[in-house]
């Protein structure tokens, strides 16, 4: 705070003040991007999903809640692999949604269709959202995104804070970590597809072996009956005309 002064001594005073409600949205979800990329990689898809969704608990301000499916395309239904800030089996977060009912809770079927995301604006209609959100007023919007491959092999939602416009910059963010999680749930499909591969090598080894081993089991009887007789016959050769001999030798 600056005085203004004039021949008569103060008269006011000067209070310049900087906006830095940017920097620290910038500053906190750059930390929430960095702590999803610190996340390892998972042996399996189910460990991916808790894992990458737990590293979002640090930011409750813009990830006010989240959850993960798993699309099963034959079935058309996608069911809950983790949630954040929900309760699992909840309204919000069924276990099962089927894609192309009408009533699901979720639009996961346009999202599986159309392979593009989608802002869900009438969660209130859909749930109970009192308690939804970190502040005193509810969340009342969510973005659904495709997740793993196209067709998407799953869905991720994330809700939207209340006291947040949806401008570019949060919506960059809310991209940034929806490639982030995709990338590594991507990565866990491959790790567990690669796992798949070589136990079914495995797999094929042992029958083969086990195959080749009753082979030689089931060869080895009958050969030694034959070759038996056959060497009594040769040991007889000095008796035997010069073509049998020819013949038992072969």
């Amino acid at each position: 705070f600056l005085p203004i002064t004039t021949r008569r001594g103060i008269e006011g005073v000067f209070g310049p003040g900087v906006e830095s409600t940017d920097n620290v949205l910038a500053a906190r979800r750059m930390r929430t991007l960095a702590t999803l990329a610190t996340v390892p990689c998972a042996r399996d898809v189910n460990a991916a999903f808790e894992a990458l969704l737990a590293a979002l608990e640090g930011n409750p301000h813009d990830v006010p809640f989240a959850a993960a499916y798993e699309i099963n395309a034959t079935q058309k239904q996608a069911r809950l692999k983790s949630t954040l800030h929900v309760e699992s089996g909840s309204a919000i977060a069924p276990y099962v949604v089927d894609l192309r009912s009408p009533r699901a809770a979720w639009p996961f079927g346009h999202v599986f269709d159309t392979g593009a995301s989608l802002l869900v604006s009438d969660l209130a209609a859909r749930f109970d959202t009192s308690k939804l959100g970190p502040g005193p007023e509810p969340t009342s919007e969510a973005l659904v995104y495709p997740i793993a491959g196209s067709p998407p092999g799953g869905v991720f939602i994330v809700g939207l804070n209340r006291r947040r416009v949806l401008d570019s910059a949060y919506r960059d963010f809310l991209d940034l970590l929806a490639s982030q999680i995709n990338a590594g749930i991507l990565e866990a499909q491959a790790f567990t597809m690669s796992r798949k591969r070589v136990d079914a090598l495995a797999e094929a080894n042992r029958v083969k072996t086990e195959l080749f081993s009753n082979v030689s089991h089931e060869f080895r009887t009958p050969l030694t009956l034959i070759v038996g007789p056959l060497d009594r016959a040769l040991a007889q050769r000095a008796h035997l005309p010069a073509a049998v001999v020819s013949d038992l030798d072969v």
